[in-house]
């Protein structure tokens, strides 16, 4: 492309030319410069000129260009976004496979950095009058001086902030840069107006590479930067694939194609020949990446992918592993079913490529004729590249993968009533029992009598007990010493802690020599099985659905990535980062918000390790000392408590961290509970703490005082202390009380009086919507999670829904007439009381819990009215500009629901008081819910319509940003985003994607904030 000569406020003009990248004998090799830069947000959309066409590109690219145009002559340039065709996937793939020769042959790699900011002007100009003589910091000033530059300004710290900011640009980042330096033969720096030689800030970034400007701060070795300059070379055309994929891994590098992972890298790889091909899928790209990884001659002389003979390189596999194994593997996690019934075999006979549990598993089921095939305490739950000879140990006997297949024919499926070792495989389809696993203890004899149980194992190896385990049963070991964990199968193939007991020699805890009540260990809350089947029963998906929904969740994962990179980069402990300027703030308490909302979501992702960075930095903060004076005590459990609690619950109770924590901030927050009433205050005032009660307070929001239940309740039955439900108790008993006695009975109002003896209720104005909305959310979801103590959470349920649905709900006149319902206002001091066409964001989570309340009632009507509800919503997204639902507006409601013709003009919005879009969760919760209860695909289809439109319009350089206006097309962004984006609204999405055995909804009911507690 010629990119042509223009002033400041000229509009960018550009003409495209074809030409030859090499001299053929009738023509000569074109001379032009190559751009190398980040593509960045997409919005907002610049407006340039190609061929007299107009035409729109990124914004940082339109800064790149204006950066490069001369004032007199035009330039010619080569720009991916211009140069390529991004709509044909056959030329996007033809131009990817000699991408390197491209950069190779360029007369010059421009690299864009950005408008100037961090002292980068100050640095460029520094770095080029010394021309790269750079050696140690101390001589860099002295030598600037003597060059006659004026360092009264200039100091160390100030230098290496400038160079360290400007090595952390997000342009590091980005995977295609890579080849595109290694590529190049000449290369320029532009950042702002500012332009430098690579040759002066390669030497540069190695002198200061290791120094920081304090003890606590990065250095640039620990940049991408840094990485990317190391391995620049101008003799190299091509590089080993290890040495790239481990490049990538340091550099966190991105793209947007999360298939550019593979193909991004070919045309620089040597003895990888993978060829870009963008109508393939990622099952597809998977299997070739791994063919080309592990063929022939690379493992001639091996016998097994993880052997040890000449030929294998066994860096290679495990780096990998890491650089496909998140980013694109979790995409693809059955790409394994690409392949035919002998590449299988193959694979698990060590011949050919590397294996899985995955796939080892799949074959034994297919042998065996059983269900999931397991093992006693190690459990296989999800595809991960094994890297071991050893598959598992069968009986004492080391099982490798050849002998996996050689002797499938000795493999037995014990009865699953029995004791076993921790090597023995057995099947389960659909057993409730419970099961106390036991670890370890000397070999021992025991009888069953009645309730007692007695535990037997070969030597040191694990036990579990025969037959049915219930409260108070006595379990009995005759000597040694055994730590006792209470267990019961979750869906399929895992197990869940639900407690522990311990025995010592045949002594109790109280020092009494005999057996072991452990019914502290079982508790009340884990008898039987639950008379509540929540999720549908789900078809059997076929490849193409499956691949369309790995794709899209895969998606949605980038899309937390992208955001928590984004937190971990500007906003590390503190509650937000701000996503448009990159700062941080602390609305809540300090605490670090969204690391604490965010942990259940990273370990449901998969991201383990940025879960146990989490962790670490969750050593560090106290939940007795709030770094505010004023604690939101409602914000405070439905974030804090309920991400530790959700976070517990997930990771199967394997981080003591989540429940020493949960418990310190749980035994925080009881202190706002202290008042006469027993009523917590909404907001507690810590540090004006007395020795007596705290004063009542009136003008309470209802959700903030009955929306509390979940969290407390959850933490008494993991604790076995009842001092938090006991509080629960206290507030469930007055609202019980309270609840026919307002002034629309059925429902209390949106502001309630906590400041008397008891509560009390003077308002009018009801609503599921803002104020109100978790109060009666969590009424079915406490019945879940507590339905053994009492049903005094579904009695009240079935009382508010008796009155709000014939109250509250109604169809809007719409165009097209679409049958839906919405949920609307109804203030009861008008005369008469009319209801309110309000639509709320926040009320669109009525719908799901709708649904859900019909599995408790097993109403097939209320499930349709979910449905309507949902739609509703769903409504709300389909007619804006942006495709995003507003979040206050007022539609008009039909006078007769059966009747219901629209008259009017326009969109169907009567007004739109509030068009912003705050990242809310509201709507997509309940198409997930509704997803989960029907089975039905159209509803994943809708979801991932508004996570199109949701990402498209939110996401910025730093993470998802609010929105003013949702009625623009083009709308601006708000420099705020909110903790449940991760936690809530993102989680969410990938549960909509994933397979409904992750997170069923037979297993856990989710908080306000999306935390999963178990149930059950």
């Amino acid at each position: 492309m010629v990119l042509l000569p223009g002033r400041a406020r000229d509009p960018v003009t550009v003409r495209l030319v074809t030409t030859r990248l090499q001299a053929d004998g009738i023509g000569v090799a074109a001379t032009y410069e190559a751009l190398s830069y980040q593509w960045g947000s997409s919005l907002p959309a610049k407006k340039i000129t190609v061929d007299n066409c107009p035409f729109k590109i990124r914004k940082n690219l339109y800064l790149a260009l204006l950066a490069l145009r001369d004032k007199q002559f035009p330039r010619c340039l080569w720009v991916d976004a211009l140069c390529i065709n991004q709509e044909d996937d056959k030329e996007r793939g033809g131009q990817v496979s000699i991408m390197s020769q491209i950069f190779r042959q360029a007369t010059k790699v421009l690299v864009w950095l950005g408008e100037a900011a961090d002292d980068s002007d100050l640095l460029f100009e520094l770095l080029a009058k010394v021309e790269g003589r750079l050696h140690l910091l101390d001589n860099m000033i002295s030598i600037w001086g003597q060059a006659g530059v004026d360092i009264t300004s200039v100091t160390k710290i100030r230098i290496q902030s400038a160079f360290l900011a400007l090595s952390q640009r997000a342009y590091w980042t980005r995977l295609w840069i890579i080849q595109e330096i290694l590529s190049a033969s000449s290369i320029d720096l532009l950042c702002g107006s500012k332009t430098l030689s690579w040759a002066f800030f390669s030497p540069g970034l190695e002198s200061i590479g290791n120094l920081k400007t304090s003890p606590d701060s990065d250095s640039c070795a620990s940049t991408p930067a840094y990485a990317i300059a190391a391995k620049q070379s101008y003799q190299r055309q091509s590089y080993a694939i290890e040495d790239l994929v481990e490049l990538c891994s340091r550099c966190d590098s991105q793209c947007e194609d999360v298939r550019d992972k593979v193909y991004g890298l070919v045309s620089i790889a040597k003895d990888f020949s993978v060829t870009p091909d963008y109508t393939k899928s990622l099952k597809e790209l998977c299997l070739a990446a791994f063919k080309s990884l592990y063929s022939e001659p690379r493992f001639e002389d091996a016998q097994y992918v993880h052997g040890k003979r000449a030929g294998y390189r066994e860096p290679l596999f495990e780096a990998f592993q890491r650089f496909l194994g998140r980013p694109l593997w979790d995409h693809a996690e059955h790409c394994w079913d690409a392949m035919d019934g002998d590449m299988v075999e193959k694979l698990i006979r060590g011949e050919s490529g590397p294996v899985t549990f995955d796939t080892t598993v799949k074959h034994l089921r297919t042998i065996v004729k059983t269900g999931p095939v397991i093992s006693v305490g190690e459990i296989i739950t999800e595809a991960s590249v094994f890297p071991h000879e050893t598959v598992m140990t069968v009986y004492g006997t080391p099982i490798t993968r050849k002998t996996v297949v050689d002797n499938i024919s000795d493999f037995t499926v014990p009865d699953f009533h029995r004791t076993a070792t921790i090597g023995d495989l057995y099947s389960r389809r659909d057993s409730s029992d419970w099961f106390v696993r036991a670890a370890p203890m000397p070999c021992s004899t025991g009888k069953s009598d009645g309730h007692v149980r007695s535990f037997w194992t070969s030597t040191q190896e694990y036990g579990i007990a025969s037959g049915l385990i219930e409260e108070g049963d006595l379990l009995c070991l005759v000597q040694g010493i055994v730590n006792l964990s209470v267990i019961r199968p979750m869906s399929k193939n895992s197990f869940v802690m639900i407690g522990r007991a311990q025995l010592v020699q045949g002594v109790n805890k109280l020092g009494h020599h005999g057996n072991q009540e452990v019914t502290t260990a079982i508790g009340t809350y884990y008898k039987g099985q639950s008379p509540y089947k929540i999720q549908a029963i789900f078809p059997e998906e076929s490849a193409d659905a499956q691949t369309i929904r790995l794709e899209r969740q895969g998606q949605v994962k980038d899309a937390f990535r992208h955001a928590w990179k984004g937190y971990n980069h500007y906003g590390w402990m503190h509650d937000e980062v701000m996503p448009v300027s990159g700062k941080h703030k602390d609305p809540f308490v300090g605490w670090a918000a969204t690391l604490v909302d965010s942990l259940d979501s990273l370990y449901i992702m998969g991201l383990q390790e940025k879960f146990e960075e989490a962790l670490e930095a969750l050593e560090e903060i106290d939940f007795s000392k709030p770094n505010a004076n004023k604690v939101p005590v409602f914000e405070v459990t439905i974030r804090y408590l309920g991400g530790l609690l959700g976070a517990w619950d997930v990771s199967e109770h394997k981080y003591p961290i989540l429940l020493q924590k949960a418990i310190q901030l749980g035994d925080f927050l009881i202190k706002a509970f202290d008042t006469e009433n027993g009523l917590p205050v909404p907001y507690y005032w810590w540090k004006n703490e007395t020795s007596g009660k705290l004063a009542g307070t009136d003008n309470v929001i209802i959700a903030q005082v009955a929306s509390l239940s979940l969290e407390f309740i959850r933490l008494s039955q993991v604790t076995g202390n009842k001092t938090y439900a006991a509080n629960i108790q206290v507030i469930t008993d007055q609202l019980k009380n309270t609840q026919n006695n307002t002034a629309l009975p059925g429902m209390w109002p949106l502001i309630a009086d906590c400041s008397g003896k008891e509560l009390s209720f003077s308002d009018e104005r009801f609503s599921l919507g803002v104020l109100a909305d978790s109060a009666f959310e969590y009424l079915p979801k406490t019945h879940l999670l507590d339905y053994r103590s009492s049903d005094q959470y579904i009695q009240m349920y079935k009382s508010a829904l008796a009155t709000f649905s014939q109250q509250l709900y109604f169809r809007p006149s719409l165009p097209g007439n679409p049958d839906i319902l919405m949920s609307g206002n109804l203030d009861m001091s008008t005369d008469p009381p009319v209801i309110e066409g309000q639509f709320q964001h926040l009320a669109c989570f009525v719908g799901g819990m709708v649904a859900l309340g019909s599995r408790i009632s097993n109403s097939a009507e209320e499930l349709e009215t979910a449905a309507k509800l949902t739609n509703g919503c769903v409504w709300g997204y389909d007619n804006t500009p942006t495709g995003i639902m507003p979040d206050f507006s007022h539609v008009e409601p039909c006078e007769d629901p059966n009747l219901c013709v629209w008259r009017g003009e326009g969109d169907g919005f009567k007004s739109v008081d509030d068009p912003s879009y705050q990242l809310r969760p509201e709507a997509i919760e309940s198409v997930f819910i509704m997803y989960r209860l029907t089975a039905d695909p159209i509803w994943m289809d809708k979801g991932w319509k508004m996570f199109q439109a949701i990402q498209k319009h939110t996401r910025t350089e730093i993470a998802n940003a609010r929105i003013v206006d949702v009625m623009e097309q083009w709308p601006t962004h708000e420099d705020s985003m909110e903790s449940y984006w991760l936690a809530e609204t993102l989680k969410y999405f990938y549960l909509l994607f994933s397979e409904p055995d992750l997170i069923s909804l037979d297993d856990y009911v989710l908080n306000t904030e999306a935390h999963p507690f178990r149930w059950g």
